[in-house]
Formats: structure tokens, sequence, C-alpha cells
């Protein structure tokens, strides 16, 4: 109900109720809370060091975090908007690798590569589309490499026990050690689309909760995008969600502009993500954040194709009295 009819409806109602208005900005609005989201999960993390501070210097590496996924996730939705806070507010591109430092803390494999790629493409994408930021832009990421670079043993010893678990899972990925959990989940996956081609196992199955247990009233998760989508929806889950994601990306760069290219990155980091965590299949917060995305960004491209901004009821009232 979470990733179909729900989503259907929840996308109707904003649909129906977000107008684009003179006095208000919902683009900067959205930029603000997923900025505010990602510093609070930012001061989340470093204030669990902070409290095991003593832990973190005996061991001399990083905390384990059972929400680690979880929260390098939200860190990841709220990079790009950061930057976008900074086309108005410079420093805020700051809090973009603030958050991407909060997310190697984690000790998130997932987020360490995907989160390395995002923040790459973050700078890159801006210094293309922003251009009246496109010095300091550069200047910032010049500065984070050559502190990389002077702090590389530092960095390497702290990051050590990730990187580690990070070469382990791709090496059992190469020789098929069935000891790695995502290993088993994929080839039972596979497995499961062989024995049902056609709409999958659907949606309910449980049969690899043997492999691992989900909570109860989650789903039985295989922790990889496209394995659970030809497993539980089969063919036709794979051409159905296909066609949603080139629709997704025909929204977004129909109408190119700097919100939608943030919304964009926003997207794609969840995407990437979800090839190692359940991700954007998780009807909440991640899916509901991808339809009120989405809603937004074809508010404002119908509001920049009439050329004209609509006027809500209570401005027309307010009119009239004056």
């Amino acid at each position: 109900l979470g990733l179909g009819f729900a989503m259907v409806f929840i996308y109707s109602y904003l649909n129906a109720h977000i107008n684009v208005k003179r006095n208000y900005s919902h683009i900067d609005m959205l930029t603000k809370i997923m900025v505010l989201t990602g510093t609070f999960a930012a001061f989340m993390v470093i204030s669990h060091y902070i409290i095991n501070i003593n832990e973190v210097i005996d061991r001399g590496g990083l905390l384990f975090m059972q929400w680690r996924n979880n929260c390098s996730t939200i860190l990841m939705l709220s990079i790009p908007f950061a930057f976008m806070l900074a086309h108005k507010k410079p420093f805020a591109s700051v809090l973009g690798f603030v958050f991407y430092f909060a997310i190697l803390l984690t000790g998130s494999r997932g987020g360490m590569v995907f989160g390395s790629i995002e923040i790459v493409m973050c700078v890159i994408m801006f210094i293309l589309y922003d251009k009246r930021r496109r010095v300091a832009y550069v200047i910032i990421g010049l500065c984070v490499i050559f502190g990389c670079l002077v702090f590389a043993p530092q960095l390497t010893e702290l990051l050590g026990s990730t990187i580690d678990r990070l070469f382990s899972a791709i090496n059992g990925f190469l020789i098929g050690d069935k000891t790695e959990i995502r290993v088993r989940h994929y080839a039972q996956g596979i497995q499961d689309f062989l024995g049902q081609p056609i709409f999958g196992t659907g949606l309910g199955y449980m049969g690899n909760r043997d492999i691992h247990a989900s909570r109860k009233f989650a789903l039985c998760w295989y922790h990889c995008e496209p394995i659970q989508i030809i497993a539980s929806f089969g063919l036709v889950g794979a051409v159905t969600f296909t066609y949603q994601f080139i629709r997704r990306m025909m929204l977004l760069w129909r109408k190119s502009s700097l919100f939608n290219v943030t919304v964009f990155l926003s997207y794609i980091s969840l995407e990437l993500m979800s090839l190692v965590n359940p991700g954007i299949l998780c009807p909440v917060p991640y899916l509901l954040l991808i339809v009120i995305f989405m809603v937004v960004v074809e508010k404002n491209d119908e509001d920049r194709e009439n050329g004209r901004l609509k006027i809500s009821k209570e401005e027309k009232i307010e009119v009239k009295q004056r």
C-alpha cells in the first residue's frame, strides 16, 4: 500500500493543494527543511562521537552505529540542498562537506562509496550551473582536496575498518562468498526471478528470511533495488519501474534549473544507495520525499511555462480588500 496506492494519493493531494505564490517559495522552504534535516543528522553522528570520545581514543577508529545506513542515506539526500542554499548563502556549501564527513564517520560502506561519488557530482554540477559562485566552489573544493592530502594517513587510519569491510565485501562478490549476506540475497533474488519471471514472487513473499530476518511488518528485503524489483515484480515490474525512472528523468531535465539539478542529484544519490540497501523502496521517509520533490519540481516548471505566478484565493481576496 505504501509503495503504490498511498503514494498516488499523496501525489494527487499535494498536486492539488500546492500552488506557486508570489510571496512564498516552496523551493526555498524545501531547501531549508532538507538542510536542517542534514544538519540534525550530522549533529547526531558528531555528538555520538563526542559522548563516546574515550572509546574513540582507545580504539583509534570509527564507532559502531546500528543506524549508520539510514543516517547516511538522509545525509546523502541533504547534501545537494546544502549546495542549493549556497546559491544565496555561500557559507552553506561548507555544510555539504560537513554532511559528507559525517557520512564517513558513520562507517557505512555504501555511504562512503556513493557519498564520495555524490560530493564530486555536486561540485561539478554546481560549478557548471551556478556561475555566480563558480570561483567559490573551486576554492572550497581545492581546500578540501588539499586537506585530505595533508591528513591522508590519519584519515586512512580512521576509516581503516570501513575500507577493510568494503574490500571484504567486494572480494565476497567476486568469489561468490556465501558468508556475505548481500551475496546470498542477490543469488536468492535471481533464483526467485527465474522461478517466477513474469510477475515475480510478490511483496509478501518471505522465502529469504532465512538469510536475514527483517523486522515485523517490514518487507523481505533483498538489499538491492534492481534485484528486489525483478524478484518481487518480475518482468512486468522491471518494465514499469524503468518507465517510471525515465519519466522522472524527463521531468527533471525538461526545464533545466538549479533546483531541478539539486533534486536530480538528491534522487540519484538515493538510487545509488538503493543498490546496496532498501532505499527508495521504503515508503517512509525515502519514497515519500521523492514524491514531494517531484511535485514541487512539476508545479514550479508549470509556472515557468505559463510565464506568470499563480494567484491563490487568499491573495485575490487581499487584493480586492485593498
